[in-house]
């Protein structure tokens, strides 16, 4: 996690680099983890990015496409409300992880930021 200043104008930010866990239960704890760390900074300007190691809906093609829990992606995607981020859509190719045959894809990695980090 860095927290520091945007030079052009001293505003302060915080950046968190995520490298997930597969296991479901290490991701909740991670994203309570998250939560905490939003509440207890008093910065304004966030920056979240990395491997989630996890979809939201529509974002897995291939094999096991519609094996993800609902109730879990409902978990994920209620982090990214609680932390009042948004999940910056991605630009040329959709997913971020491919099986090497090609016949299965995921989007894993995402930027998440704040509505007010979007204003700099």
């Amino acid at each position: 996690m860095f927290i520091g200043l945007f030079k052009e104008n001293n505003i302060p930010v915080v950046i968190i680099n995520v490298y997930s866990s597969c296991n479901l239960q290490v991701k909740m704890q991670m994203w309570e983890e998250l939560k905490d760390v939003r509440q207890r900074e008093a910065c304004n300007s966030w920056c979240i990015l990395g491997d989630f190691n996890y979809i939201r809906s529509g974002e897995r093609r291939g094999i096991n496409r519609d094996s993800s829990n609902k109730k879990e992606m409902q978990g994920f995607n209620n982090f990214i409300n609680s932390v009042k981020v948004v999940d910056i859509p991605c630009i040329g190719r959709k997913y971020t992880w491919y099986r090497p045959n090609d016949k299965a894809k995921s989007k894993l990695d995402r930027l998440l930021t704040s509505f007010e980090w979007l204003q700099y």
